[in-house]
């Protein structure tokens, strides 16, 4: 590998990480319901009243920041009941953003996809930056 190829490494690195919020904290359970609640309301779920209730929470990916223990991005798959129906199994994907002067979660649109079968076995990646590529 040369030279400019490694600066360009570097610099490309720079722009991802420098443009990434980073939250020292994970999402509590009600910013997982309220998120959960606005990815299904989007997808078009038939009850607009829709108040899912969490049960189990796994990470799947945390994308670690700079600093140790904060993060950029983590996949979830948590299993939720929403009366009447039974419990389900969904999988999303969080960024950390500032709004207001506050950093918190919000959910990536389009990221909400059903837990896939075996999930309980899946490990938590940290070793990444990203949890999910865009297409």
């Amino acid at each position: 590998m040369n030279i400019l190829s490694v600066l360009v490494i570097l610099f490309l690195y720079e722009v991802i990480t420098t443009n990434a919020q980073e939250c020292d904290t994970l999402p509590s359970d009600s910013g997982l319901e309220s998120n959960l609640q606005s990815l299904l309301f989007s997808e078009g779920e038939e009850n607009p009243d829709i108040n899912p209730n969490i049960l189990t929470v796994m990470y799947t990916c945390m994308a670690q920041g700079m600093t140790m223990g904060s993060y950029r991005e983590v996949s979830v798959i948590v299993t939720y009941n929403n009366v009447p129906n039974s419990p389900q199994s969904r999988q999303f994907d969080l960024e950390c953003v500032s709004g207001g002067g506050n950093l918190g979660w919000q959910a990536i649109d389009g990221s909400l996809d059903p837990a896939p079968s075996g999930f309980e076995s899946l490990e938590t990646r940290t070793n990444c930056s990203q949890c999910r590529v865009s297409a």
